[in-house]
């Protein structure tokens, strides 16, 4: 059961980067600071090799491949993509990248109760 379980998963999990990469490439090419730029090559090579390395377990596991072979692979792509989503947290919650900054209320917060002193 967890053979047929690791197999869709894989597959379901191949589609959803493919339909990731999308826009996460059209986000790449709004980027201008250069180290934000080598970081998102890093974070795009490293989910990209991912990408291969589960296209290769989920091959493996197609023509019944016995033996350590395919989760040696899975457990391969995981960790790459732990890496490649370290990666994307730095452009997202350190530099900003992708975020749309809080709109400034236009008056100060208040700091007390709305009921005046008799």
């Amino acid at each position: 059961m967890w053979k047929d379980v690791a197999y869709y998963t894989l597959g379901a999990g191949i589609v959803g980067a493919l339909l990731a990469a999308g826009p996460g490439f059209i986000d790449f090419f709004t980027i201008t600071d250069a180290r934000n730029r080598q970081t998102a090559i890093a974070h795009m090579a490293a989910n990209l090799v991912a990408l291969a390395i589960f296209g290769a377990s989920f091959w493996l596991r197609w023509v019944k491949t016995v033996g350590f072979l395919p989760v040696g692979f899975s457990i391969a792509g995981l960790i790459l993509l732990g890496i490649a989503g370290w990666l994307g947290g730095e452009l997202v919650f350190i530099h900003n990248l992708g975020v749309t900054p809080p709109k400034q209320q236009g008056r100060e917060p208040r700091t007390g109760s709305r009921r005046r002193a008799a």
